[in-house]
């Protein structure tokens, strides 16, 4: 283990200090179960010239705010310097066999589950919850309204509102999202903040989900999709396997998307035939929009609801597609006309036994309630 020259120096300082007993002040309707130390040294030590370890006396104290619990056999260790606080905040709620470490500030109404360790100088702030058997290592700082997951091991930072798990700790969500319980993921998946997945939604494995996205009702995505920042879908919809949709891209349902698709930014689509918004006499008919395998959508495209896009078509920035598209090549303008031929080197071999993906009837039924075959 590499010395600290430094610090070994300035333990031997406070190792000179006078010792004194710990002051420990405890705010109004506080509960502190037998068994509880208050005050004790924590265990800050630097190996010396010979590779022995040398112990820093601890000379500082510990204010407990009000309405706090502290479980039976925890240990909240007093601050280092003799100025200095160990700092347990109002309404904080402390488990059994948890260690408070030196100089560690815990905020106001933290619940820290038990056989949880902070070590040294550890800042929880307010509202934030830490589950069993957590292990926060020196220095760290878990920002408000955190959770961090049973058996973490944290190495760094939480930022406020993020909930990690893992060994090291790793963000899974923020908590400014709003996530159904029944939403289902494969592995290694991905999700930034403040986004939205509502009931009965499923996605594969490798899938990344950017900030600010939202997915509704019905959405399905296969494997290694990345679904890039502000993107949504609006609900019942496929994304197939390999498939990259960048920024700000809105997926209507009844929109299906085959593997190995590349959507550009910000394209639209829809998934009403017509217009019957207080229009009593209007028809009420929904369709289905499918983009072949391996297309390119480039962005800022707009797609009629009901059209249906060839394997391999590439269709340019900007394009309006109102008709369907049966002709693998690179079309291009508003309305969409054809460019010129897709060069070869874009073109992507569909495996024979590839199937097309259908929408469950029962699953159009309940979404799609005016679907028409048209």
């Amino acid at each position: 283990m590499e010395r600290n020259p430094e610090r070994l120096k300035w333990i031997r300082e406070m190792n000179k200090l006078v010792p004194r007993p710990a002051k420990v002040t405890i705010g109004n309707n506080t509960k502190i179960h037998s068994t509880v130390e208050l005050g004790i040294e924590s265990y800050g030590m630097e190996r010396d010239e010979e590779g022995a370890w040398v112990r820093c006396k601890q000379h500082g104290n510990i204010r407990i705010g009000r309405n706090v619990e502290i479980s039976p056999f925890s240990i909240v260790r007093r601050a280092t310097l003799p100025d200095g606080y160990t700092v347990i905040g109002d309404g904080t709620k402390i488990s059994a066999f948890v260690n408070i470490g030196h100089n560690s500030q815990v905020g106001k109404h933290v619940f820290i589950g038990p056989l949880t360790n902070l070590d040294g100088s550890v800042e929880v702030e307010d509202y934030c919850y830490i589950a069993p058997q957590v292990q926060i290592n020196n220095n760290l700082k878990i920002g408000e309204g955190a959770f961090v997951g049973s058996g973490a091991v944290v190495t760094e930072d939480v930022p406020p509102g993020e909930i990690v798990i893992g060994v090291p700790a790793k963000p899974v969500w923020h908590r400014g999202d709003h996530i159904a319980s029944d939403f289902k993921h494969g592995e290694n998946f991905k999700i930034g903040k403040f986004c939205i997945v509502e009931p009965d939604v499923v996605v594969g494995d490798n899938v990344k989900i950017g900030h600010h996205c939202t997915l509704k009702s019905g959405t399905r995505f296969g494997n290694n999709i990345d679904f890039a920042d502000y993107c949504k879908t609006t609900g019942i919809c496929y994304v197939g396997n390999d498939v990259n949709i960048r920024t700000g891209s809105c997926i209507s349902k009844s929109v299906i998307i085959e593997d190995k698709v590349f959507i550009g930014a910000g394209i639209m689509s829809s998934h009403t035939k017509y217009v019957y918004h207080h229009r009593p006499d209007v028809p009420k008919r929904q369709v289905i929009t499918r983009i072949g395998y391996g297309s390119i959508i480039g962005s800022s495209v707009n797609l009629s609801a009901g059209v249906r896009i060839v394997d391999n078509a590439i269709i340019g920035y900007g394009s309006l597609v109102t008709k369907d598209v049966i002709e693998p090549a690179i079309y291009v303008g508003n309305p969409m006309r054809k460019l010129a031929d897709i060069p070869s080197e874009y073109y992507i071999e569909k495996p024979a036994d590839y199937e097309e993906h259908i929408f469950p009837p029962k699953k159009l039924i309940k979404y799609l309630p005016y679907y028409s075959r048209e």
